[in-house]
């Protein structure tokens, strides 16, 4: 916005307005003087160039998202951590305790979420990623690592993690905010519906059916951010939300 604005341009039309009666040749007094201030006028210049990623926010404005969707009260979505359950076997009566690490080949870290005490077949756990991400939806049995050795337990599988989504875009934020704007949500209509299953981490898209079985229904379907059908739990933190909203 202020590129043509730079320290050499700023310095020589502070020594022009100096005039003629006053010595202005490289290396006088006014020369030098004139320098520093010219590069700190400068700098605020620079600065400026972000006021129009506040006035005008897009998907490029960052941080400034945050501050004008705190306007509406809209907040980023800051993702979450994938689960997955695990069958354990090992020696009857041992205890495997809750916060047991299981990894990937990768290195994606999954913690046990309760204690499991061994019966000598196969027992039923849960383990949570230890970090939000879709990275962490892993597949059945990548968990082929233990953090560490645990006495008694001799085997372990996992099945299929999910749940597991990234922080909200700012491309995404921006199309929150941007929808919140043009497409006025009020009484319940369908732009609120489909408002209220947006604000819910874990949701990517919403399409929202008024009146698909008759009067006073509403169906809304929902996808992940990967455009992918919704996991289960995405799925009922939405239907509460819904539900704690609505007419």
């Amino acid at each position: 916005m202020f590129e043509d604005i730079t320290p050499e341009s700023i310095k020589a039309a502070i020594l022009a307005e100096a005039g003629e009666s006053l010595e202005t040749r490289e290396g006088s007094f006014l020369d030098a003087m004139a320098g520093p201030a010219a590069l700190e006028i400068w700098k605020v210049y620079q600065a400026m160039n972000a006021v129009v990623s506040i006035a005008f926010v897009d998907e490029s404005s960052g941080g400034y998202l945050d501050l004008e969707g705190a306007k509406y009260g809209i907040t980023r979505k800051p993702g979450a951590k994938a689960r997955c359950t695990m069958t354990l076997t090992g020696t009857a009566g041992a205890t495997v305790p809750a916060g047991t690490v299981f990894v990937t080949r990768g290195g994606l870290e999954f913690a046990l979420t309760e204690a499991v005490v061994l019966t000598g077949g196969g027992d039923a756990g849960t383990a949570e990623a230890a970090e939000v991400g879709g990275a962490y939806n892993v597949e059945a049995g990548e968990l082929s690592q233990m953090a560490a050795t645990l006495p008694g337990l001799a085997s372990w599988t996992n099945g299929p993690a999910g749940g597991g989504t990234d922080p909200e875009s700012d491309e995404a934020l921006y199309g929150r905010i941007h929808a919140y704007l043009s497409r006025p949500a009020t009484s319940g209509n369908a732009y609120h519906y489909e408002q209220w299953a947006l604000e819910v981490a874990g949701v990517g898209a919403a399409k929202v059916f008024p009146l698909w079985n008759g009067a006073g229904t509403v169906k809304v379907v929902l996808v992940d951010g990967g455009m992918e059908p919704a996991s289960a739990e995405t799925v009922a933190a939405v239907q509460a939300h819904i539900e704690a909203n609505r007419p």
